[in-house]
């Protein structure tokens, strides 16, 4: 959306913002307000009302040339398109003018009574949420994770490092909350008390507990621990979206352990891209060959046949197996000479270039 403000190109985020895109609404009222268009930067429509951040915003907004109104929109759609930089600006400008007590007792009013938060709109209940974060008041913090809250509260705490907070909010079941914690802990150095906690997800037989657990230790640089639960996990059930494997192989390939990266993958049987060019890569070509044969007679869709093709003609061309670049343009599958064809062609001329 910036680049096509940028390239003057308004009237294609205004048809986005007039259906109801909010980030569409946001990088408008930021243009508006760089172009001197105050009456527009004003007349911004937000979804919601959102009138308790509208008075907090008048007490700490900096107009500048522009009308204070215009200048409080600007920053209540930022808002409302969920920019934590815009949170992080006003809250900064509330405690520097020594009004974050007096936001947070407005936006207390306004709550009513927990857990019925609901009468907050969601800036408002973050912007809250935020305050109360910043002054370490965390049983304030928590005594706003409802149930249809928490989701939020949890990310804003794990990034926050309120370890002990965090405990309060684990239940049985929420194997999300507990990978919040356990990165969290990790990225203090805490590593065996991030491990142990998710290795409680896994004893309890949690959905996607192995997998999430895999992926913690491949953020952490920990192959060895992570192949060593891929043991243990053996072949039970797994999420169609499960990509551990593919992220574990690629931490493998990385540290140039490119043998155990392929058998990762060689029984996975759903990357067969990331396994050719692992296989290419160690000079098995002939096998990368047969994995994306393999490939392409199981898939149904044709544009997926198609990139697996795409694919293959770029690994020949990649690893100057023109003479087999060749033969598959003339003889391979019918619907993919094309694409040999083409890939031949420009290696050709990549070639003749070099000489």
């Amino acid at each position: 959306m910036r680049r096509l403000l940028s390239e003057g190109r308004v009237d294609e985020v205004e048809s986005m913002a007039a259906s109801g895109t909010v980030e569409a609404k946001a990088r408008l009222a930021e243009y508006y307000a760089q172009h001197g268009q105050w009456e527009k930067a004003t007349s911004i429509a937000a979804s919601r009302p959102t009138p308790h951040l509208v008075e907090l915003l008048r007490l700490v907004v900096d107009p500048g040339e522009m009308p204070l109104d215009a200048a409080v929109n600007v920053w209540r759609v930022r808002m409302l398109a969920r920019e934590e930089e815009a949170f992080q600006h006003v809250i900064d400008a509330l405690i520097e003018r020594g009004q974050a007590d007096h936001a947070l007792g407005v936006l207390r009013a306004a709550a009513g009574t927990p857990p019925a938060w609901r009468r907050l709109d969601w800036p408002e209940w973050y912007l809250r949420l935020s305050l109360l974060l910043r002054e370490e008041r965390v049983v304030e913090a928590l005594a706003m994770g409802d149930e249809d809250m928490v989701h939020w509260l949890v990310p804003v705490l794990a990034e926050r490092g309120h370890i002990e907070a965090l405990r309060v909010l684990m239940r049985p079941g929420k194997t999300g909350f507990a990978l919040q914690l356990a990165r969290a802990l990790a990225t203090r150095g805490r590593l065996d008390e991030a491990i142990a906690i998710m290795m409680e997800r896994i004893d309890a037989d949690e959905q996607n507990a192995y997998e999430w657990t895999i992926e913690l230790l491949v953020e952490l640089g920990e192959a060895n621990r992570a192949l060593r639960l891929r043991r243990k996990r053996g072949y039970k059930l797994r999420s169609p979206v499960d990509t551990s494997d593919f992220q574990l192989a690629r931490l493998l390939d990385e540290q140039g352990r490119h043998e155990e990266a392929i058998d990762v993958l060689r029984h996975k049987g759903g990357a067969p891209t990331q396994l050719a060019d692992l296989l290419a890569g160690v000079g098995r070509m002939d096998e990368a060959m047969m994995v994306l044969d393999g490939a392409q007679h199981t898939v149904r869709a044709k544009s997926v046949s198609d990139k697996l093709a795409e694919h293959q003609a770029a690994l020949l061309a990649r690893y100057g197996r023109l003479r087999e670049l060749r033969d598959r343009a003339a003889n391979g599958r019918p619907e993919h000479r094309e694409i040999m064809r083409s890939h031949l062609t420009h290696a050709q001329a990549a070639a003749a270039d070099r000489r």
